[in-house]
This record gives C-alpha cells, sequence and structure tokens, in this order.
C-alpha cells in the first residue's frame, strides 16, 4: 500500500480531499464580512467629537433625535430625554436605554 502512495503525484494525493474544500471561499467571506462591520465604526461625525459638551446641555424631557449604533444596524431614535447617566455611561431616551459609546449624533428636536 505504500508503493500506491509514492507513486500518487501531489495533485492526486490533493484530489482526495477537495470535498473538504466545499466552502473554499467561506475564509475570504467570513474575513471581508468582518471588515465591513467594522468599517461601520470609523465614521466620526462633529457631534460624535463634541458628545461630552452635547451629552451635558441635554436637559430632562427635551425633545432629541439620537442616531446610534447596535450589533446588527444604526437606528435613528426620536424621544425625550429621561437621564444622562455619567456614571454608568448611557443616555435614557424614552424606554431605550443608549449607551454613549454607541452613540453617533444626537439632534435638537
Amino acid at each position: 500500500m505504500s508503493k500506491n502512495r509514492a507513486k500518487m503525484s501531489a495533485a492526486g494525493r490533493a484530489k482526495q480531499f477537495m470535498p473538504f474544500a466545499a466552502l473554499s471561499g467561506l475564509g475570504w467571506a467570513l474575513a471581508r464580512q468582518e471588515v465591513l462591520t467594522d468599517n461601520r465604526f470609523l465614521t466620526v461625525s462633529p457631534e460624535k467629537l463634541n458628545l461630552k459638551e452635547v451629552l451635558a446641555r441635554l436637559q430632562i424631557g427635551q425633545g432629541v433625535c439620537v442616531t446610534y449604533l447596535t450589533e446588527a444596524e444604526t437606528v435613528r431614535q426620536t424621544g425625550k430625554v429621561l437621564a444622562v447617566e455619567e456614571q454608568r455611561r448611557r443616555l435614557l431616551l424614552d424606554e431605550t436605554e443608549i449607551p454613549f459609546e454607541q452613540i453617533l449624533t444626537i439632534e435638537s428636536n
């Protein structure tokens, strides 16, 4: 049996494992998706740079429109400010808790 293996070419040996290469583009596709997902965090608006100042000016009950990121999408939500929690680093907008790190823009209504 070792004689047959010795006579088999490198290409012939590689063909034995072809069924395992059915997802040959999967690694590339996953890496591409990872790059696309990560690129959304590279967009920084001028308001994001001054987020601390913007948050400091917000008042309870003030109507705002907040654009923020979730794991799956960019969300734009309009509502009233219930609280700005510096310690917990989150904005409470109606029934939604928005971590400061996910906020892209805050616009007054």
